[in-house]
């Protein structure tokens, strides 16, 4: 396969393209520097931590396409604070599940080539996955709605991701929890459906699954920074992670994780220069036919007949009430987060070596500034006196896990064992919401003065847990 054009032009310097082109978007717009010095100023807030629901992130890279032409590719902030290095449009990052639309691309690929078709049940070629005896279609892998439990939603697994892991141990330990819900009846989010195509991948193809990658996408489509990510960063071009510090100001080494685990759900590493590479070359056919890549982007229709903004390996949904197509990705000291404006022509992407939502938020702000879409509406923030925290101060049981929530410097932070503590933005009535990610809600329950259970948002997940004693 030849290397495409829209590639090679991903090779092209900045300076040249910002000096070439005077495109307009559907909307009547032109990229020009007042765009460049806007992102600028938004890239500076996530690294500061003035930008609204971001703790200071240590190092950023963006890059913005428009009609599948690089228009702005740059790094923030450093990729390394400790060897001082700073972060580059060509840095390579942890992009976390932004690996699934990799993968669910070289699935769709084997189905082209008749290696395998969507209706197939998963056992044919992977005997050993744990569908409960189940029915499971590839389909329902790619689409989130197996009903297969996600691996990392265990409450122990933030404690274990430094262990490498054989396949049949990670099988064995998806197989510990029975399935959610009925094949194809629901959607829920699982890490442990992609883990399985990556079996899937390795079986039709005969190689590993970072060589079946390597040989099928990276090297076609001249995707040099693009990679199965090594444990640790591995030279200067690769960034280090970290994780926002509670109660400091530079974020601190996140914690350390095997790829063996997140594997085909989310071990894969790249620059933003190959990423908006990645994506133009699926928007022009050089990956899979028009008919396919028309299939990723296609919400999946449940069998109880209700819409999931979600296709095959990408979502599809609107924004600012226009049509988007893209994907986020988290893993241990990285975020990450790309999407396209099919009507408009913009593509994004946005690298962070900070664990949080600075790369949506960042990729958010972005958007609606190319856009011109109003502001965010921002959550409200309550100030609470220390009589109106005491409440809600204590130590509570979720699962096999505590979450301790404390006063510091007049506002609340809940911190969960082991993990780094985050602060609370009083809403009103009992229900707070976590600064540094407002989808996660926590709602109190009073029983007389003193808040008697936790219950804790993230998503559709919900945990819950009682008040301790008192020591």
């Amino acid at each position: 396969m030849s290397l495409p054009l829209a590639s090679i032009v991903c090779r092209l310097s900045v300076a040249l393209l910002l000096s070439t082109l005077g495109a307009s978007t559907a909307m009547g717009q032109s990229w020009d520097e007042r765009h460049v010095a806007a992102i600028d100023s938004i890239a500076e807030g996530a690294l500061e931590g003035t930008l609204a629901g971001v703790p200071p992130v240590a190092g950023l890279s963006i890059g913005v396409a428009q009609d599948g032409v690089p228009v702005l590719m740059r790094g923030y902030g450093m990729a390394d604070l400790d060897a001082t290095i700073p972060a580059t449009d060509s840095t390579i990052f942890r992009i976390g599940s932004l690996t699934k639309t990799f993968t669910a691309s070289v699935v769709l690929q084997l189905v082209d080539e008749g290696r395998l078709a969507l209706e197939d049940d998963i056992r044919t070629y992977v005997p050993g996955a744990p569908t409960h005896g189940q029915r499971v279609t590839i389909a329902q892998l790619l689409n989130h709605t197996s009903g297969i439990p996600s691996y990392t939603n265990r409450p122990e697994y933030p404690w274990q991701t430094a262990e490498a892991r054989s396949h049949d141990e990670m099988l064995g330990q998806i197989a510990g929890d029975s399935l959610d819900f009925a094949p194809g009846a629901a959607y829920s989010y699982t890490n442990s459906g992609y883990y399985l195509l990556g079996l899937l991948i390795e079986e039709r193809t005969g190689r590993s699954y970072a060589e079946a990658l390597r040989a099928r996408l990276f090297e076609p489509l001249g995707l040099t920074d693009t990679q199965y990510c090594p444990d640790a960063p591995d030279g200067p071009t690769h960034a280090q992670g970290y994780r926002p510090s509670p109660f400091a100001r530079s974020p601190q080494p996140a914690s350390a994780i095997s790829m063996t685990q997140p594997f085909a759900a989310g071990a894969l590493c790249s620059s933003v220069r190959d990423l908006l590479a990645w994506m133009a070359a699926l928007q022009t056919g050089a990956v899979l036919s028009d008919a396919l890549y028309e299939a990723m982007r296609t919400p999946t229709i449940t069998t109880a007949g209700d819409m999931v903004r979600y296709g095959y390996g990408l979502q599809a949904t609107e924004r600012f009430g226009r049509a988007y197509i893209g994907h986020g990705g988290g893993i241990n000291g990285f975020a990450a987060q790309w999407g396209h404006f099919p009507e408009e022509g913009w593509t994004l992407v946005v690298l962070a070596n900070t664990e949080g939502t600075a790369a949506f938020q960042v990729e958010e702000a972005i958007a609606r500034l190319l856009l011109n879409a109003a502001p965010a509406t921002q959550p409200m923030d309550l100030g609470l006196s220390a009589e109106e925290r005491r409440p809600y101060e204590g130590t509570y049981a979720i699962g096999p896990l505590n979450i301790r929530v404390f006063s510091h410097e007049e506002v609340l932070w809940a911190q969960r064992d082991g993990q780094p503590a985050f602060r609370l933005m009083a809403q009103g009535g009992g229900v707070f919401l976590a600064h540094a990610d407002p989808s996660i809600r926590l709602v109190f329950t009073r029983n007389g003065e003193t808040a008697s259970e936790l219950t804790l948002h993230r998503g559709r997940q919900l945990f819950q847990g009682p008040r301790l004693d008192d020591e």
